[in-house]
């Protein structure tokens, strides 16, 4: 595609840029990096163990709604990376470069 209006020959790209509060990093993080199918498994791995994973961060669902791992647990560490993730949900890491399933 190309827009001669403005001058612009050759291939488009589209470029995505996401701002995310620093403390959803991770899971932003593993929102975009991971192919659909991965995050759909994912996703519905949390659903059936009464969790709920999005973009921004990971809830139970029942009783009431609760991040985990901050009000679950008031000593648990900040999750900064995607491993942690992972680990949370008792699941073997899966590098970014693997996850195009």
């Amino acid at each position: 595609r190309s827009l001669p209006a403005f001058g612009v020959q050759g291939k488009m790209r589209r470029i995505d840029i996401i701002v995310v509060p620093y403390i959803e990093k991770a899971f932003a993080l593993l929102g975009w990096t991971g192919s659909s199918l991965l995050n759909r498994n994912m996703r519905q791995y949390c659903r059936e163990r009464g969790l709920f994973l999005c973009n921004h961060c990971l809830l139970t669902i029942e009783p009431e709604p609760k991040l985990v791992p901050y009000e679950t647990n008031p000593d648990a560490m900040a999750v900064l990376e995607e491993e942690q993730i992972f680990s949370l949900l008792g699941l073997p890491y899966i590098f970014p470069n693997h996850r195009n399933c």
